[in-house]
């Protein structure tokens, strides 16, 4: 029964490596290559699937550069981790915004501002707007009852979530 033999071009499509580096990892790990230009399939296969197994890849790189392995590759492994889950966060809002759900901070900060400067000029005006109209008033209860009822009529057209959406946000 003979073997199964791969070209070079075959295991470079199948497992997505450059050529040299298939070639330096079949060259270390001492796989045969034939006269017409082949290698046994079975054994060049375990021997890239022993290099792209990230544990022991790591393990190489670091074992060359004379680092405790261990530390090393758990510390390079929560690295990656770390990446990932800041990628999925990233993604996360960013489909967030995009269906509508979020909004910018500089457009928040923008109504915040807007609103304040709303209810500022609204309870500031109430003086002037009620002072012709209590000129002649004797009543102090009366007097009170008409500023309340101007405050209370400024904070309810400030509070209308539908004007402010309009007005504030431009929506």
């Amino acid at each position: 029964m003979t073997k199964r033999r791969v070209r070079i071009t075959d295991l470079m499509a199948e497992f997505a490596q450059p050529h040299k580096t298939l070639m330096a990892w079949l060259s270390d790990a001492g796989v045969p290559r034939a006269s017409d230009k082949t290698f046994p399939y079975a054994e060049a296969v375990a021997a890239i699937k022993l290099r792209t197994d990230e544990p022991a890849t790591l393990r190489d790189r670091y074992d060359a550069r004379g680092v405790d392995t261990d530390d090393a590759r758990r510390e390079l492994i929560e690295s990656k981790r770390e990446a990932e889950r800041e990628r999925a966060r990233r993604l996360r809002l960013q489909n967030e915004k995009l269906a509508g759900n979020l909004v910018s901070r500089d457009d928040i900060e923008d109504a915040g501002r807007d609103l304040v400067v709303r209810a500022r000029t609204a309870l500031l005006a109430i003086g002037t707007k009620v002072a012709p109209r209590l000129v002649n008033e004797p009543s102090a209860a009366t007097i009170a009852a008409t500023i309340d009822q101007e405050i209370r009529a400024a904070l309810v057209t400030l509070a209308d979530p539908d004007a402010f959406i309009n007005d504030v946000l431009g929506i």
